[in-house]
């Protein structure tokens, strides 16, 4: 499991583990920040002592301020990297961005004090957490800080750990001040086992998250941002999320019953129906693009595809032609395998 460190050090770290390949169609949505100020007050673990501030120059006596910041690199919102607890692992400066960044979820779990996370939580938990996601794991404990509840927190069980790593996924991170046991219940000589776990295969661990109550049962974009400090085994971040748009792997979908003139995806012009009685239901799924808002790319589900100039046609009669009634579902499995297809704009 995690093997006492001799003299020269613990070995061990396998390297990270193979991730699958991920697309994301980027959001719109607002940033939310899930980082803690950094100040002496930063939430940190009751085995570290408060970061140090001071000044190296400062006005009006200087023309400028200069701050003098003394910490240890695991406070406040932070990553831990392999080299925490491998010698033989990577530090900081060595982690890939891809491995801090990209798709994951932020899953809510009611625990009360020194409550063990399980499997069976994890694996229950909306959404589905998948290979290659970050998980962020909601406690509700960020508000406990300063309070005595602060270091009696839910934890990671071993097991648990362990699947987190036999799902592939590339970081966690938790609101609580480590995913290991609150500091005490931990025996004589404690070893750190569920951070040796999940670092021993590159699952990288970032503590003291803030915020997660804000995009809690959502699937989100992520950006941890920790220093790059060279042979570093960890460093404070900045952490940013937002809500994902629709994912192109399966996630809720949203879906527009679109009908429309029968001469609508085939005429250039098409004359405004002159009743109800004399349109087609033509079921459409649809992905705005974020960057371009009057851009609706168009597929249909579970039929041959229309060609591009007709579905252009389509979009172009949007106001004059059709009559839209918008439903939300979840795409099956099918529609989701078998329409991957984007068109062009012009």
């Amino acid at each position: 499991m995690c093997e006492s460190p001799a003299i020269k050090g613990r070995t061990g770290w396998r390297g990270g583990l193979e991730l699958p390949s991920r697309t994301i169609q980027r959001s719109d949505e607002k940033w939310v920040d899930l980082t803690h100020p950094f100040s002496t007050s930063v939430p940190r673990s009751a085995m570290f002592p408060p970061p140090k501030f001071s000044y190296f120059a400062q006005m009006p006596e200087r023309p400028l301020n200069v701050t003098h910041m003394e910490t240890i690199v695991h406070m406040g919102t932070h990553v831990d990297a392999p080299r925490h607890f491998y010698d033989d692992g990577p530090g900081m400066d060595e982690i890939p961005l891809e491995r801090m960044t990209g798709e994951g979820v932020v899953i809510r779990l009611e625990k009360a004090v020194n409550e063990e996370i399980g499997v069976d939580d994890l694996a229950a938990a909306k959404p589905k957490i998948e290979p290659g996601d970050i998980v962020a794991i909601d406690t509700g404990w960020s508000g406990r800080w300063g309070t005595p509840e602060w270091n009696r927190h839910p934890y990671l069980s071993l097991e648990a750990a362990q699947w987190l790593v036999d799902q592939k996924i590339k970081l966690v991170a938790l609101d609580t001040a480590t995913p290991d046991l609150p500091y005490d219940l931990r025996p004589k000589d404690f070893q750190f086992p569920v951070h040796c776990l999940l670092l021993k295969d590159g699952v990288l661990i970032s503590e003291q998250i803030a915020n997660l109550h804000k995009l809690a049962g959502q699937r989100v974009e992520f950006l941890f941002c920790p220093l790059s400090i060279e042979g570093c085994d960890g460093a404070p971040a900045r952490v940013l999320a937002r809500a994902s748009f629709l994912s192109q792997r399966g996630a809720a979908n949203t879906f527009i019953t679109l009908w429309t003139a029968p001469q609508a995806l085939a005429c250039e012009s098409a004359a405004r129906p002159s009743c109800a009685s004399t349109l087609q239901p033509r079921t459409l799924m649809i992905f705005p693009e974020p960057s371009r808002p009057f851009t609706i790319h168009v597929t249909r589900l579970h039929h041959s595809v229309p060609s591009t100039t007709a579905l252009k046609r389509c979009m172009i009669c949007w106001q004059g032609c059709l009559l839209a009634f918008l439903t939300f579902m979840s795409t099956c499995r099918d529609c989701t395998m078998r329409m991957r297809q984007w068109w062009p704009n012009s």
